[in-house]
């Protein structure tokens, strides 16, 4: 399984980047998926829906679910990430906030791999965990670079600057064998 993977120009043309940003896409304010007592909100975009959440066929949530899955599924394909199946797919969109980062947490209560695209340049790491919640590995955003660690990494998101924001693709999926 994957443990942690950087890959720079994962993806190599800009995909829907001024549409994620204008009024034909419908973000939505969301809490973070965490049980802490101070839950983190974000704004999101859900493209394809966890399963646990709903039935099988209603899962998919926006028109760029096929295209963003078919751009994803290529660039895995080109660096050798086997794909057996996509388990959630979501576009997550933060605001400056005071904190170093969110909530802890891991997105699945069973084995898979998280995969991050940055979308734009920006500060905010992703934030790798141990077991006891200490750092182990800081991830920094850059433009087309993507993200992948194995999904028992607790992780969390930092913060951009004032007046900036940070837009990733945030895909979970179960690898290949």
């Amino acid at each position: 399984m994957i443990d942690i993977l950087e890959i720079d120009n994962f993806i190599k043309k800009d995909i829907l980047f001024d549409e994620f940003l204008s009024h034909k896409c419908c973000w939505y304010n969301t809490l973070s998926v965490s049980n802490t007592d101070t839950p983190t909100m974000f704004f999101s975009h859900s493209l394809l829906e966890r399963k646990e959440h709903t039935k099988e066929n209603e899962r998919v949530r926006s028109i760029y679910f096929e295209p963003l899955k078919k751009i994803w599924l290529n660039s895995c394909n080109k660096n050798n990430i086997k794909v057996k199946e996509i388990l959630r797919m979501n576009l997550n969109l933060v605001n400056y906030r005071k904190e170093e980062y969110g909530d802890i947490h891991i997105d699945h209560e069973y084995d898979h791999v998280n995969s991050i695209i940055y979308l734009n340049d920006s500060k905010g790491d992703t934030i790798l965990f141990d077991k006891s919640n200490k750092i182990i590995k800081r991830i920094s955003p850059k433009k087309y670079k993507a993200s992948f660690f194995n999904g028992s990494y607790s992780h969390s998101n930092g913060y951009p600057e004032p007046g900036k924001i940070r837009l990733v693709l945030v895909t979970t999926f179960k690898e290949k064998k």
